[in-house]
């Protein structure tokens, strides 16, 4: 049976099994799953709220697709080799695969082509850039020059491609037809940076000394996290660093302990977070972490955030964010990058993002 199918089908069996709400709701509506228990000796945990299934091959990248105002159906998305990209439902009930043009071992989710559905950007390690569908029908590729190609990441009408360590800006959207388009911008030469993410604040980079985020200006500025802290989310205008380290999930500046709805430990490998309503416990965002089985796990944004006394609602990325993907902010194709350290003491501090006045997304 294929890798794909194996996936699916186990996804399945275990939502079967468990039941499509694991955790019961209490009187004010708040999970089980949200709750984090303090340990007396050890790190605070949190539980997930649903485990997906497991892959038979190699996952080398998440990402998360949000479907307002259909909630349930939003997705995991899955670069799973040669076995295609997975698209799994986050309420366990739905998965698929299918295989794109070329195989990809990056992915990301954009709303700039179409704000009502959504788009995957996969990307290969040969550096083709293509645009999908989420049920995988090919929209539109480009061909990105360099060397090697090892992340993309995306946030409002803006890709980035890390190419030998340089950043190359891809504007996304639909050209004068209403046509899928991938445009080629300018190039960010730093040569040091090593991952990326697209947040509801914008594009997030892991340099050399700091961890930096493009604003508006067209500028690269700190964003008082530490370098390693990525992926990134938003909660409340500020980056807030998520990753999976020696069997933890390191949150900002606090480490947590993972466990299954019945109190199994999980061993993260790599996690995925991002913001916006995701139905029932997972409103508020959701973590998306890949096991050292290769189990893909649900946990609630709400849980991790009252663990690491964070901002309990994360940006949803379909807001209007920074850079807002205005193509005169590339008018001339040159980008002259300056690291500025415009930073308060709660860390990032984006010029005039706190005086933008944003709406409810769609399903809130």
């Amino acid at each position: 049976m294929p890798p794909y199918l194996r996936f699916a089908a186990l996804s399945l069996v275990i939502v079967g099994a468990c039941g499509d709400n694991p955790e019961p709701a209490d009187a004010d509506g708040t999970s089980a799953a949200e709750e984090a228990a303090p340990q007396p000796d050890g790190p605070p945990v949190v539980r997930s709220s649903i485990t997906l299934g497991t892959f038979e091959g190699t996952v080398s990248d998440l990402a998360f697709y949000e479907a307002p105002p259909f909630s349930f159906r939003s997705a995991v998305v899955a670069a799973n080799g040669d076995a295609g990209i997975a698209v799994v439902g986050v309420d366990g009930t739905s998965a698929s695969t299918w295989t794109p043009e070329v195989t990809a071992n990056r992915v990301t989710v954009t709303y700039a082509i179409d704000p009502d559905g959504g788009s995957v950007l996969a990307l290969s390690s040969d550096g083709t850039l293509s645009a999908y569908t989420l049920d995988g029908t090919l929209l539109t590729s480009v061909d990105v020059p360099g060397g090697e190609h090892e992340d993309v990441c995306a946030a409002g009408g803006l890709a980035a491609i890390l190419v030998d360590g340089d950043i190359q800006i891809v504007e996304v959207g639909t050209d004068d037809t209403g046509d899928a388009d991938l445009s080629l911008g300018p190039v960010i030469e730093t040569g040091g940076i090593d991952g990326c993410d697209g947040t509801a604040a914008g594009l997030v980079f892991a340099g050399d000394e700091a961890q930096l985020i493009l604003n508006a200006d067209g500028n690269l500025v700190p964003t008082g996290q530490p370098i390693e802290a990525m992926p990134v989310i938003s909660a409340g205008g500020t980056a807030i660093g998520i990753t999976a380290t020696n069997g933890l999930i390191r949150v900002s500046d606090t480490s947590l302990l993972v466990e299954t709805p019945d109190g199994a430990p999980i061993l993260p490998r790599f996690v995925e977070a991002t913001g916006g309503n995701f139905g029932g416990i997972l409103r508020d965002g959701a973590v998306a972490v890949l096991d050292d089985q290769n189990t893909l796990h649900v946990v609630p944004w709400s849980g991790v955030a009252d663990a690491a006394g964070l901002e309990k609602s994360a940006d949803s990325k379909r807001l209007p964010i920074v850079p807002t993907g205005n193509p005169g902010l590339f008018d001339d194709q040159i980008i002259a990058p300056s690291v500025t350290d415009d930073l308060d003491e709660e860390g990032l501090n984006l010029p005039g993002f706190e005086e933008r006045e944003l709406p409810e997304p769609p399903g809130r």
